[in-house]
């Protein structure tokens, strides 16, 4: 194994430099056919796990042209394999082939996400009486309630402080009119989460460190808040023991997914991860798959041939994976039932990727016990079109280790980042790239920037684009799905 990594993988390293510097069009196929067999026979055999984690990395030059359809039915053939079922309110919920079936019935999920004080007995109150009935007259179907860890426990050793009360009420009703309700936890300090103010008081070496020596804050998404490392045995404790604890709280509550941070990563304007956790952590793991490599080196700033080498950027890509599914492990173990987990996957601007979480591509494979990838930036924000890459690159993980994932979005539109003239063209390409398991939009709220609505709930132009037209949109939907479900697929 060391004279592998130490030369044959710098060898499919260099070849997949030469793979992406060459024309495509005549090999394309026959390599991902061959890197597909090959991996299959590695996987068969149960061996060589550094050779797996190669071959994606290899396949990480030239993925993002891959494209596979795989669309469904409106009812649930017969014989069908599912990939993964719940009973939620009294209704048999099964996954196949990347969709989902009520009762028998292919349903498309028209999703909010409402972003409220759910610990606030009086901001429930106030949403169960004046927002709920608004919401369900618009059509959603499903709402994610996103459970912010400073909100149910305040000093952020992991015991919930508030009341749950106020949102399980906030659940009844939503099963009450016939909607699905799922929960959503924020537990990191990058893209909108933050963490409880007296656990860094107790903890200051949970901070993550940056390539230049200096403790990380979120100043890409401009919060300003502490990050922490995701290697720190006391972050890690206490944030799984919220989730725990929420989930027990909620366990003879009826859920349909419950989603674990926002947007999983590390942060995209620098580099992470140099604290004294994440030292210990990289020791551990060279020595653990024998790797010839050396520590992480002591001097600030870390030298770019480090950040770049592909050991350092596969270790921070599984880490990344290992974080969100031992987060998902923690919630599904307390709350004892069924329950469609969701992951977002945010593929940005490609010179931020390795930043954000080392590799995409080992990161999507390291997930474990996940029925639904969430794509963020579905739309990509710089180009203003589609985002092939993104999907691209969760299809070709999603057929290559056999997921059977739910490809979805999160945050299909939100109030702020899209613009009305281009959501038909947005739109379409969700339904053409997706398993159409559903559409994601937030904020559900008439007040505010992120909204997708207005004052007395008139919906931005986005947004006014799905309401008026998702009959219609829906249509194709369905007919979409009946094709490909007709020709097998």
């Amino acid at each position: 194994m060391p004279s592998f990594f130490g030369g044959h993988f710098v060898f499919m390293h260099k070849c997949s430099q030469c793979i992406a510097a060459l024309s495509l069009t005549q090999h394309f196929v026959k390599l991902v056919i061959a890197a597909n067999r090959f991996y299959t026979l590695i996987l068969k055999q149960g061996k060589y796990s550094m050779i797996k984690k190669a071959l994606l990395f290899l396949l990480a030059a030239t993925i993002s042209v891959i494209a596979y359809a795989d669309n469904g039915d409106i009812l649930l053939p017969k014989g069908a394999k599912i990939a993964y079922q719940a009973k939620v309110n009294g209704k048999l919920c099964q996954l196949y082939k990347g969709r989902l079936y009520v009762d028998g019935k292919y349903t498309f999920l028209k999703t909010g996400k409402p972003l409220r004080n759910f610990g606030s007995k009086k901001e429930c109150e106030r949403f169960i009486a004046e927002d709920l009935p608004v919401i369900k007259e618009k059509g959603f179907n499903n709402l994610v309630l996103n459970c912010y860890w400073p909100q149910f426990d305040r000093d952020g050793n992991g015991t919930i402080d508030v009341d749950t009360a106020p949102l399980r009420a906030v659940i009844d009703k939503i099963n009450e009119l016939g909607m699905f309700a799922s929960i959503a936890v924020e537990t990191y300090g990058v893209g909108g989460g933050t963490i409880p103010k007296p656990f860094f008081k107790r903890f200051p070496d949970a901070i993550a460190i940056d390539s230049k020596g200096k403790k990380c804050v979120d100043d890409e998404y401009g919060k300003g808040t502490a990050v922490p490392s995701l290697f720190d045995k006391n972050y890690l404790t206490a944030t799984r023991l919220y989730i725990s604890n929420l989930a027990r709280a909620l366990a003879d509550k009826d859920i349909l997914n419950f989603e674990s941070t926002v947007e999983p990563q590390y942060i995209g304007n620098k580099t992470l991860d140099f604290s004294p956790a994440a030292r210990k952590a990289y020791k551990e793991y060279i020595q653990k798959n024998s790797i010839p490599a050396a520590d992480m080196p002591e001097e600030y700033p870390v030298s770019q041939e480090f950040l770049d080498s592909p050991v350092f950027r596969i270790f921070l890509a599984e880490n990344l994976g290992d974080w969100v599914s031992k987060d998902i492990k923690a919630f599904k173990n307390a709350y004892k039932k069924p329950v469609f987990a969701a992951v977002d996957y945010l593929d940005a601007i490609e010179k931020t990727m390795p930043n954000r979480m080392g590799n995409p591509e080992i990161f999507l494979a390291s997930l474990k016990d996940v029925q639904i990838i969430q794509v963020n930036w579905s739309w990509h924000l710089a180009t203003r079109s589609p985002n092939a890459k993104a999907y691209a690159r969760v299809r070709a993980i999603n057929r290559i280790l056999n997921r059977n994932w739910a490809i979805s979005e999160h945050m299909t539109l939100n109030g702020s980042d899209f613009k009305g003239p281009e959501t038909p063209a947005l739109l379409k390409n969700t339904i053409k790239s997706s398993t159409n398991y559903g559409w994601d939009f937030t904020d559900i709220f008439n007040k505010g920037n992120f909204c997708v609505y207005e004052n007395n709930w008139r919906p931005k132009d986005p947004m006014k684009e799905v309401d008026d037209n998702f009959d219609d949109y829906l249509a194709e939907i369905y007919d979409t799905v009946k094709a490909k479900t007709d020709k097998g697929e």
